[in-house]
């Protein structure tokens, strides 16, 4: 990403393009996990845990992306 000048259309281009990436990694794995554990606890009858255990894994893996991406910004501007 390297360190753009203060204000620039560059370097606000960049940071909005940093944030969505991460709300979108962070998101869709949440929302997903939410709709497969719905989708399976009304399939098998899991009384709502199948949905937790599957929605904590999304947001296992959403958090876990997040952070990759972060970690990938943070290291590109040293």
């Amino acid at each position: 990403m390297g360190t753009p000048g203060k204000g620039s259309f560059s370097g606000i281009a960049q940071g909005l393009a940093l944030v969505t990436g991460l709300g979108l990694s962070v998101g869709i794995p949440i929302v997903l996990g939410a709709l497969l554990g719905n989708y399976l606890d009304e399939r098998y009858g899991g009384r709502g845990l199948l949905f937790v255990v599957v929605f904590l894994l999304g947001l296992a893996a959403g958090l876990y992306n997040g952070y990759r991406l972060l970690r990938r910004a943070v290291e590109s501007t040293k």
